[in-house]
Order: structure tokens, then C-alpha cells, then sequence
């Protein structure tokens, strides 16, 4: 009889079993008691083989001390390393995932069935067990050895056909049992990359950060990107803010994305390992010949107290316990996760964008939409520069003064100016947005430009020249060289609100 028709003949088998079962269902029900409970049987599993026991009746502590994995695709053998955990032999540079060695390990100590399928089958080709497509030789604690068989699914999908070798009975078994023990050998590398450096006990205010990143990788053309912590060494303008971008341009960051850098910073974890120590083409397939991506970083720990006397000032800003780290990302997957590099582990991983919030971060999508952000506290004057003419702000501060209009004294051409409209007023020039990159250089003279010059204290000047680019948009260049575009309704609106504050009139803020 081919294997064919004994599949077949297997498969009616099982379905007039079914159909039996079905009939007979109303008297195989459980029966009420006099008390109301219902009466219930349970389908016990079969236990096959258990190893799990040392000598002295004891649960063994490690009880595989070898295993050979056969597969249609591959060939691979497990031992204990170093550290005493299982391990791929010819993986001993790589860090162990001990959760799933020791999950494969209790798999393979015990193994029980769903039920006894067959004593002694005619042909064991009918199973699939002929040329079985997964042998597993396990070493056990005791020295003892058992060849474990797995062959075809169930054709009703209950499970897989087992047994073991040398002994003719035909088990089923669980998927759940062939997809432990026949996984890819890269399956127990462990996929934690990188933890968060560790706080020490006397710190109590301590806090695990990402001190500083610099992006670079074929995303950024030729334009790092670069970011840190700000400290107490900083000026008063930087300290208004956690993180300052420092490259290409020294500037602020856009909220939303400084919150999506900062998610999960002092850790990685990938999805899986990919290839264990690939060679230059798998490098290349992989597109680390020309890494989309790269991030260098500092992780730290952030002192959270200090013991400086109470004559100091100010904290000084202390970081410890630093980790130098360096994630590269050579191309995208399919699913949008990244093939990753990370330090020195010679192996590909595969790890989600969700994990890699700084993949996509370039200076354009990162960097502060507001055309400025310095507090008017630090600002000595204000210059309006159209058509030839300047129009000058003199700001005078008074910062002992009991309320904000007299803390703050603003002339032009020798006239006091309202206080409060000149606060709206400042407010909209901080509103003129950045619309778009461009890569554009300025003609000719500006339409207008707008000086903000700081105090004494106040950290540096700001200079934004606009000049006439299309109907819609100026070209906006800031003193550093800084180029995008910004909408021509927010240009005009300001040179405006300029004149409206100058002539007495109500400044008007819009936030469009």
C-alpha cells in the first residue's frame, strides 16, 4: 500500500471516528449528581520520557548536557559553555539567550504526549517517520542518551508524530514541542544588546540617561546630526532646555521628536538574531557596505544628589558609570523593522523601528520649527530691518520690579513703547515657523531682516535675512548659515504686526 492511500486511509479512519464519537455524545456527557455538580473525566498526557529527576529523586539542575539538532536544512550540536549555560557549539563568542536554552533543555528532559497513536505501525512512512524531517540526540545528566523523532503534522492539525528511536510506538505530540526543539540555531543568541547603566545604591536621585548622540549614515548626506544633555556648565540660554542639537547648527529641538529619541534610550533589544557571524557578502546583502543609519552614543548615569556645601550656587552637573555604544543600520526589512549591527558582536540582527527611534532623525525633522527661541529677559534689543529702513527696539530691565510691565522698559527713536503689546509682539516673531528644508542659496539683497541682540549675559545674537523666493515662501538664512524656508503670510504678518504696535494699534498673535 503506497503512503498515499495510508494517509488516506488514516484520515476516513479518524473522520468515522469523529462521526461515532458525535453520535454517541448524548450518552458520553457528564452526568448531574444529587448534589448538582457535574461528574467530569480528564485526558490525561502521556508520558514518554522524563529525565528531569536526578539519582537521589531530585529535580536535576541542568539536566541536557548535549544535544545534536537535525533538521532537512541544517545540522547543529548545543553543550554547556563557559558559564555553564547550553550554547551552539562554534557560538561561544556570542551572548547566550539562557531563557530559551533552559526552555529547550526542560522540553527535552520531559516529554509527554497528546496520545498514543500507534504500537506498532506497519510502516512508519504512513507517519512520516521513515526519513523523519527533525532528530534530536540528547545527553542527559546521567549519561544516558535518547534519539527523539518527529515526523509529519496530523492531517486533522492535532499535532505532530513522534517517537523514539529503536522503539516501534507512534506518539502525538504537540506543535509546540517541534517548534522548541527544532529552532534555528541563531534562535539562542540572545537578542539583549544594550542595558541601561546601573545607578549606584547612595545615589537616590540617580537617573539612567542618554547623554549625547551623534547621527550620521547614507540618510544624512553628508550631514551628521549631533545631540547631548545640556549641563550646569552651559549658558543660561542653553539651560533652558534638557537636550540642544550641537550639529549642524547649535539650536533646540522639536518637542514631539526630542520625546520620541528620549523613548526607551538606555536599552536595545532586537527581534532576533539573523546571522551569527556573516561573511562580506552577507554584509553586503545586508547593506552594511553602506549603513543607512548610525548612531554613536553615550549612555550615563545622571548624579542625582550632591555633597557640596550649601554655599554653592549651583550643582554641578556629574555623570557616571558611561557606556560608549555604536548601533549601525544597514537596510530595511520588508516589515519596516532594521538590520542592526550593534558595538563589536559579530552578528546581524533584525530589530523594530519602535526600538530604533533615531533611524529616521535628521536635522530637518528634529530641529525647533520656531525661528528662535531666546527669552526676552535675555534680549538688549530688537531691529527691524525693510527696504533700506531699520526700525530699532531698545529693551531696559528691571528685574526687581514688582510687576512684568515695569520689569521691562521698551524705546524706539526715543518714544516709550506699551510693554504688554511689545510681549505680543516678540511673541510673534518667535512664531515665524520653518515651512521646509532647502538647499538654496540666497539672491540678492534681503526683502527684510530681523536682529535680536542679547545682553551682557544673554548668549549670542540672532540674525535671520529673508529673501523673495516664490509667491508663497521666503528663503530664511540665519547668521550661522542656517537656510530653510518659512511661509510668506508669516513674514509679512510680522513686518505688520511691526507697524500696528508702532502706530499704537493692537498686536494680534496668531498661531497659524
Amino acid at each position: 500500500m503506497s503512503k498515499r492511500i495510508r494517509t488516506l486511509v488514516i484520515v476516513a479512519v479518524a473522520v468515522v471516528a469523529l462521526l461515532a464519537a458525535s453520535l454517541g455524545v448524548a450518552f458520553l456527557l457528564p452526568q448531574e449528581t444529587e448534589e448538582g455538580d457535574d461528574a467530569s473525566t480528564q485526558n490525561d498526557t502521556i508520558t514518554v520520557l522524563d529525565r528531569s529527576k536526578d539519582s537521589e529523586g531530585n529535580t536535576a539542575s541542568s539536566p541536557v548536557r548535549k544535544v545534536e539538532i537535525q533538521t532537512e536544512q541544517q545540522t547543529y550540536t548545543m553543550e554547556p559553555n563557559a558559564d555553564g549555560d547550553l550554547a551552539v557549539v562554534g557560538y561561544e563568542d556570542l551572548l547566550v539567550a539562557a531563557n530559551r536554552t533552559e526552555n529547550l533543555a526542560s522540553t527535552l528532559a520531559t516529554v509527554t504526549a497528546e496520545r498514543l497513536v500507534a504500537e506498532n505501525p506497519e510502516n512508519p512512512a504512513d507517519y512520516g517517520l521513515d526519513t523523519p524531517r527533525g532528530v534530536a540526540t540528547v545527553t542527559y545528566h546521567d549519561d544516558s542518551t535518547a534519539v527523539l523523532e518527529v515526523g509529519d503534522e496530523d492531517p486533522l492539525g492535532e499535532g505532530v508524530y513522534f517517537r523514539l528511536q529503536g522503539e516501534p510506538a507512534v506518539y502525538l505530540v504537540d506543535q509546540e514541542f517541534a517548534d522548541t526543539v527544532f529552532q534555528d540555531p541563531v534562535y539562542y543568541i540572545s537578542t539583549t544588546l544594550i542595558s541601561a547603566p546601573s545607578v549606584r545604591d547612595d545615589d537616590t536621585g540617580g537617573e539612567a540617561i542618554l547623554r549625547d548622540m551623534k547621527l550620521t549614515g547614507s540618510l544624512r548626506e553628508g550631514q551628521p546630526l549631533s545631540f547631548r544633555r545640556t549641563t550646569t556648565s552651559d549658558s543660561a540660554e542653553t539651560q533652558l532646555f534638557t537636550y540642544v542639537i550641537t550639529s549642524p547648527y547649535m539650536r533646540s529641538f522639536n518637542d514631539s521628536m526630542l520625546q520620541s529619541l528620549l523613548t526607551n534610550a538606555t536599552t536595545l533589544t532586537a527581534t532576533v538574531a539573523v546571522v551569527a557571524h556573516p561573511t562580506d557578502e552577507q554584509l553586503t546583502e545586508y547593506g552594511f557596505d553602506d549603513p543607512y543609519s548610525v548612531a554613536e552614543f553615550n549612555l550615563a548615569v545622571l548624579q542625582g544628589g550632591s555633597d557640596s556645601s550649601e554655599d554653592t550656587e549651583e550643582e554641578e552637573t556629574v555623570f557616571y558609570n558611561i557606556q560608549a555604544h555604536t548601533v549601525v543600520i544597514g537596510s530595511k526589512a520588508e516589515d519596516g523593522s532594521y538590520y542592526i549591527r550593534v558595538d563589536d558582536y559579530p552578528s546581524i540582527y533584525k530589530a523594530s523601528a519602535s526600538s530604533l527611534p533615531w533611524a529616521e532623525a535628521v536635522y530637518s525633522n528634529s530641529v525647533s520649527t520656531s525661528l528662535f527661541t531666546k527669552n526676552i529677559t535675555d534680549v538688549s534689543s530688537v531691529i527691524v530691518k525693510t527696504e533700506g529702513e531699520e526700525t530699532r527696539f531698545e529693551l531696559t530691565h528691571y528685574p526687581e520690579a514688582e510687576t512684568a510691565n515695569e520689569q521691562l522698559a521698551v524705546t524706539c527713536g526715543g518714544e516709550t513703547y506699551p510693554t504688554d503689546e511689545f510681549r505680543s509682539l516678540y511673541q510673534v516673531l518667535m512664531l515665524v515657523k520653518r515651512s521646509d528644508v532647502s538647499d538654496a542659496e540666497p539672491q540678492g539683497d534681503p526683502v527684510a531682516q530681523l536682529i535680536v541682540e542679547p545682553t551682557e549675559d544673554g548668549g549670542s545674537s540672532i540674525t535671520a535675512s529673508f529673501y523673495a523666493n516664490s509667491g508663497s515662501t521666503y528663503l530664511c538664512q540665519l547668521q550661522d548659515g542656517d537656510t530653510f524656508l518659512v511661509s510668506a503670510s508669516s513674514v509679512e504678518g510680522f513686518l505688520k504686526q511691526v507697524d500696528n504696535y508702532l502706530a499704537g494699534e493692537k498686536v494680534i498673535v496668531s498661531l497659524a
